[in-house]
């Protein structure tokens, strides 16, 4: 479920500059110090597969599954195994932190064992590698945590696509939540509600030596923020439920059990994931809290940024459009989107809602005026 506010009107005269610099200097840090770091992984698989530590290490891991000391019978089913099975097993080898412990405190294996000098000097190197990747060594380990990791993790992210979808977020709810208390208060928000949002992962997951890197457990900050500070004013969403999508009203505060609720049933029922659950959970926690300080305490809130910006014409009609999709209406959501671009033929969002529609029809005619014009509005 994807459940996000729509900003209302932004002042370039006094742009929103806090969240503004937020963004780039994620986007800088990510694309000066983390774009190679695919490259670096490479070369560490490629190090651990073809260096022999492979073969040392998984027979002491098929060992340590079984609850059994190593054997030689251990390396022998290795050896039967096939790529394929391979490479599982080599991930959970990786994740398991006590593990990692035992192999770190050379109890599983020795300086008595024939291998240990070998294995020793690849661990080594292995780990060498490992630390020299930015998200590593600054992401937040909780079995390893630094203290500057606290902090350094929420500007780092593990992929560009990470890194966009944070950043959407960041501009959607920094924007109001900057104008609504001010530039004084909005940066510590952030930092603090990142703060939260660590703490409880750490909580949880204190053992774990999987690095935690991102800005969405600081933005969860802001969106608990968010829910809090404009409480009972009803503000813009949309809503997608991949198959559905509207614009609704709603009062602010109704946010926060909806998007706690949504983490909550993804961190125990959506499977296998990457994605730290656990620390959006603290990040809407504590940014709720900070709100309720903030609002106590201090209590000026600018609401001006949620009012709409004069008379329009065109949002409510669109909005129409978009409920017609929504119900598979898509003859009466068409016409009232041409009858739309003929008053606002620059609105590249109209066109996309036209495309959007004429795609799901590839035997008519004007699918393809649609898509051409649709193409050439983004080529600019």
């Amino acid at each position: 479920m994807l459940l996000i506010p729509i900003i209302g009107k932004i002042s370039w005269r006094n742009p929103p500059f806090i969240t503004i610099s937020l963004i780039l200097i994620n986007c800088i840090i990510y694309f000066s110090f983390q774009l190679g770091e695919n490259k670096v992984y490479h070369h560490l698989q490629e190090h651990y597969f073809k260096s022999g530590l492979l073969e040392i290490e998984v027979p002491r891991y098929l060992a340590y599954v079984d609850g059994k000391p190593y054997a030689q019978a251990y390396s022998q089913e290795f050896s039967r195994m096939t790529q394929d099975s391979i490479g599982p097993v080599t991930a959970k080898l990786f994740k398991d932190t006590l593990f990692q412990k035992e192999l770190d405190s050379d109890r599983l294996i020795t300086p008595e064992d024939p291998v240990y000098g070998k294995w020793k000097g690849l661990r080594k190197v292995h780990l060498s590698l490992y630390e020299s990747i930015v998200s590593v060594h600054y992401g937040f380990r909780p079995a390893q945590a630094r203290p500057i990791t606290w902090l350094s993790h929420m500007f780092l992210h593990g992929s560009v696509s990470h890194l966009i979808g944070n950043m959407i977020f960041l501009w959607l709810v920094g924007c109001i939540l900057e104008y609504g208390i001010g530039r004084r208060y909005y940066p510590v928000v952030y930092i603090l509600g990142g703060l939260f949002a660590v703490l409880l992962y750490f909580a949880v997951k204190h053992a774990s030596t999987i690095p935690l890197v991102g800005a969405s457990g600081a933005i969860a900050g802001l969106m608990g923020a968010f829910a809090v500070i404009f409480g009972k004013e009803r503000v813009r969403i949309f809503l997608s439920l991949g198959f559905y999508f509207n614009y609704f009203k709603v009062r602010a505060i109704y946010l926060l059990p909806l998007w706690m609720g949504s983490e909550l049933y993804q961190l125990f029922f959506g499977g296998v994931s990457q994605v730290a659950y656990t620390a959006h959970l603290g990040g809407l926690a504590g940014g709720a809290g900070l709100a309720f300080f903030y609002l106590r305490v201090i209590g000026a809130v600018d609401t001006e940024i949620l009012q709409d910006n004069g008379e329009d014409k065109v949002s409510p009609k669109l909005e129409t459009a978009m409920t017609h999709m929504g119900k598979l209406e898509f003859g009466k959501a068409r016409r009232l989107l041409l009858e739309l671009r003929s008053e606002e033929p620059d609105r590249t969002d109209i066109l996309r809602l036209l495309f959007n529609i004429d795609r799901h029809f590839p035997e008519k005619k004007a699918v393809h005026q649609t898509t051409t014009a649709y193409l050439r509005r983004l080529g600019g």
